[in-house]
């Protein structure tokens, strides 16, 4: 791959759940790398939000919320009210709403805010 292909590739860092946890990772096509993480698992998954960024960008937010990380090496973090603040106060998905839903098991949920 040449620079300047590389240079125009939009990167993102996202927030996917599977009603429990959150995954932050980083990839350059979110709608492939979520059927892929799908496809692999087996509960369904769901993307929260995302942001433009680079691998910096996901180590950043890996660091900012690594008391909450749920194995040494893993990219799956517990759904803190700090994780979830962070994915409400940046909007990652306009008009979407992230708690936990105490009714549900405390399971990660987003609702419509219109």
């Amino acid at each position: 791959m040449n620079n300047k292909t590389n240079q125009n590739t939009e990167r993102f860092v996202y927030f996917i759940t599977n009603g429990f946890n959150i995954k932050i990772g980083y990839t350059n096509n979110i709608k492939r790398r979520l059927k892929q993480l799908n496809t692999g698992s087996d509960q369904q998954l769901f993307l929260l939000g995302y942001i433009n960024g680079t691998k910096e960008t996901e180590a950043n937010l890996h660091r900012s919320f690594i008391k909450y990380k749920l194995r040494q090496n893993g990219e799956w973090f517990e759904p803190s009210s700090e994780l979830l603040d962070y994915i409400n106060t940046n909007n990652l998905i306009p008009n979407i709403f992230v708690e936990k839903n105490e009714l549900w098991d405390n399971r990660v949920m987003a609702f419509s805010t219109t």
